[in-house]
């Protein structure tokens, strides 16, 4: 890959990420770790890597990439949904909920969690079975979503766990307490907004901490909830993700999955979040007094 990997200056650099959303190392990166050589039949070239992070990134019509890639549409589609699923298949090599205790150093609290909208195209109705779609409208949007749980590392702010899809009204107590709870060790507990509240054995919120009289270790929590907004930016940065879903909805989750795994490569080489520094030591103790 390195060797198809050329640009002349500064701007040429700035032009190849403004269109695929990473650089030409990360691209690199990317290649070594699916290892399409070994893993796809046929003769899949860098180029065809660098398609489908064109079309996850700018999300385009196909009428309009196919143009800029080149190609017909038949092998346009081809080659970047076989990336697509490369990429989403590294997701639990890359994304392991067993980092969230990398740095731990004592603390109790090892994740911050949130709830995530993507809006999705209006699902065409089962008149079979209507209710199947009455719990996909999403507040945020005014129109129909999925909702994904995120899970990101407290001391490293890595990704740790992606969850979903679900239908946008869950809520995201629902969601946690689906998959999440089961997954925590003894003692352990995540970060989360004022829409987990209802679980103190495992969530602290700033409601928690205010009733714990905890009031000088909400300033390194909003700090950890405002890093956790900044990992959910970095997803919808790709317009795959930040823009309405045009595609069918067992799509999204691969998608979604790809996007992640390629911000977490990102974070291990080079792009890390910025840094938080968050002690609970005491948490422990001080739940015994409320």
């Amino acid at each position: 890959m390195r060797r198809h990997v050329v640009y002349g200056n500064l701007y040429d650099a700035q032009r190849w990420e403004w269109t695929f959303n990473a650089t030409p190392r990360m691209c690199s990166i990317t290649w070594d770790t699916i290892k399409p050589e070994e893993n796809m039949q046929g003769n899949p070239l860098p180029k065809h890597l660098t398609w489908a992070l064109m079309f996850m990134n700018l999300y385009l019509t196909e009428v309009i990439s196919t143009s800029l890639a080149g190609a017909d549409e038949k092998t346009f589609r081809k080659w970047v949904w076989l990336f697509v699923e490369a990429i989403e298949a590294k997701t639990y090599d890359v994304i392991r909920f067993e980092r969230r205790l990398e740095n731990r150093n004592g603390n109790v609290c090892t994740t911050s969690v949130d709830g995530v909208d993507f809006a999705i195209m209006e699902p065409r109705p089962n008149w079979n079975n209507k209710r199947r779609w009455s719990g996909y409208f999403s507040e945020k949007f005014n129109g129909p979503g999925l909702r994904r749980e995120i899970g990101m590392c407290i001391s490293t702010g890595n990704f740790v766990w992606v969850n979903g899809p679900f239908p946008a009204a869950y809520s995201d107590l629902q969601i946690f307490r689906k998959d999440l709870i089961d997954e925590m060790g003894e003692g352990e507990k995540v970060v989360a907004d004022q829409g987990y509240n209802g679980e103190k054995d495992y969530i602290v919120t700033s409601k928690y901490l205010r009733k714990m009289g905890e009031l000088g270790q909400l300033d390194d929590y909003f700090k950890v909830r405002a890093r956790h907004e900044c990992g959910n930016r970095r997803l919808k940065v790709w317009n795959i993700l930040g823009h309405r879903f045009r595609h069918g909805l067992h799509k999204h989750g691969m998608v979604f999955r790809a996007v992640a795994v390629i911000e977490q490569l990102k974070m291990d080489n080079g792009s890390p979040m910025f840094p938080v520094v968050w002690e609970d030591y005491g948490l422990g103790i001080l739940e015994m007094n409320i």
